[in-house]
């Protein structure tokens, strides 16, 4: 049973630390071991499937067998010359020859279940695994508008307030991957799979998570985003709430991969994936949809996008150039409408770090002036974190700092207050010595939306 007893043994020893840099920590000092390399790699390659997410138990086992049998296995259901009830039967063998069976699940669900995933795995030995590849927006100050085809007519899309992953099918098998390439469990998004049957084979769809409610109420981001992260590892969604996907792209999978330029303009594929799902929601059956867009033929028209859902309570929205490729960049033809509002708090106090900054503190505490707003705020460089540490008790408690942030919000329960989303720390302001109320931030907000 030797080496995968020791392998499974090292999962469960990362799993149970909780501390990021531990985990890493743990990462490093096992992956030294070629075995647990090995095994690490089959569970995170985004490109390597096995289409099979269970065994068939057995009594029989192989007369004889060691790791290289194993490997073999794996490598046999990789590229499907083992496949269906055969494969389960051959890994229900392997079991019983001694194969932990939790690590089996784990390998074939690519799963590792220990609170890791690619990007830990390349901290700890940089290129050991691909690079998952992924295209980033802009800003309205990288694009060259006057080029833009608007006769053509525009894609503005609402920019979705969730989680990112991809659907990706082969050969009738749905996974779901992060940004990062780490896989979430299928079986905890039933709805989502179910209604993959209509996404074409050999796609990576992308696109954003959701949670709704039992009355079908996409979740704020601070709750949704918590109740996915908890679910992907491991944990059971509360009762009543389940994940919908919202889709804006897809390309074949034979193209995913690093610094790949996918010549297909961005309005052909967008109607591709139109053909394979609905453009809203109709029913619940419809677990995937395209996600809320718009044809806009003017700068004029975009903007009127973006303050419509700016007043929806919305992030912004997306806007993409009809005839851009897919790149794994930063694409200067798909540009992110986001607002940042600026506001001056005042410091009420801190809370103690975490990791490398747990003799420091991790964020400050920052209120309105009439203490019914209250935020965390962090974004601090280890030097000015320091500084600002060293000083808390001089000069920080009580003084008044900007802060950038994208959307006020109310409070989600009576008793609490109003809070900022995706607060960030802008500069102290030693000049100030008084904070805005909060009346003025909603008013600081209001003009931003009013402006674009």
């Amino acid at each position: 049973m030797k080496p995968f007893d020791s392998i499974l043994a090292a999962l469960n020893e990362i799993a149970a630390v909780s501390g990021k840099i531990d985990k890493q920590k743990l990462v490093e000092k096992h992956l030294k071991d070629p075995d647990f390399e090995r095994v690490v790699v089959l569970m995170l390659n985004p490109f390597k499937r096995f289409y099979i997410k269970n065994f068939e138990p057995q009594t029989a086992a192989p007369s004889q067998w060691n790791a290289a049998d194993a490997y073999d296995l794996f490598e046999r259901l990789a590229n499907r010359t083992l496949s269906g009830t055969d494969a389960r039967v051959a890994c229900g063998r392997m079991v019983a020859a001694g194969f932990p069976a939790d690590l089996m699940i784990r390998i074939l669900t690519k799963d590792p279940k220990a609170g890791f995933g690619e990007s830990t795995v390349n901290k700890a030995k940089k290129g050991l695994l691909p690079d998952f590849p992924y295209m980033r927006c802009a800003l309205p100050k990288d694009a060259k508008f006057g080029t833009w085809a608007w006769k053509q007519g525009v894609i503005s899309q609402e920019k979705a307030d969730g989680m990112y992953a991809t659907l990706n099918k082969s050969k009738g098998d749905l996974s779901i991957m992060s940004r990062s390439g780490t896989p979430f469990n299928p079986d905890s998004f039933p709805a989502i799979v179910a209604d993959s049957e209509k996404l074409y084979d050999n796609t990576q769809t992308q696109g954003e998570l959701l949670v709704i409610n039992a009355d079908g109420e996409i979740q704020p981001r601070e709750i949704g985003n918590g109740m996915l992260n908890k679910v992907c590892q491991g944990g059971e969604w509360p009762k009543g709430y389940s994940a919908i996907y919202r889709a804006w792209d897809q390309i074949p999978l034979d193209q995913v991969y690093t610094k790949v330029k996918y010549n297909v303009g961005y309005a052909a594929r967008l109607q591709k994936l139109r053909e394979q799902i609905p453009s809203v929601a109709l029913k619940d059956a419809d677990a995937i949809a395209i996600i809320d867009t718009r044809i806009v033929r003017s700068m004029e028209e975009a903007k009127a996008h973006y303050a419509e859902m700016l007043e929806a309570g919305k992030e912004g929205t997306i806007l993409s150039e009809p005839n851009a490729p897919w790149i794994d960049s930063t694409s200067k033809f798909k540009i992110k409408f986001k607002l940042t509002a600026p506001c001056e708090l005042r410091v009420t106090g801190w809370r103690k770090g975490n990791g490398k900054n747990s003799e420091l503190f991790g964020s400050l505490i920052c209120e309105s002036e009439d203490g019914l707003l209250e935020v965390a705020i962090s974004g601090f460089k280890d030097a000015h974190r320091k500084e600002i540490h060293e000083a808390m008790d001089v000069w920080v408690i009580g003084s008044i700092v900007t802060v950038d942030s994208n959307m006020i919000m109310a409070p989600s329960r009576e008793g609490k207050k109003w809070s900022l989303f995706l607060p960030r720390f802008a500069e102290f302001r030693k000049d100030k010595d008084k904070a805005d109320t909060l009346e003025k931030i909603k008013e600081q907000f209001e003009a931003a939306i009013s402006s674009i």
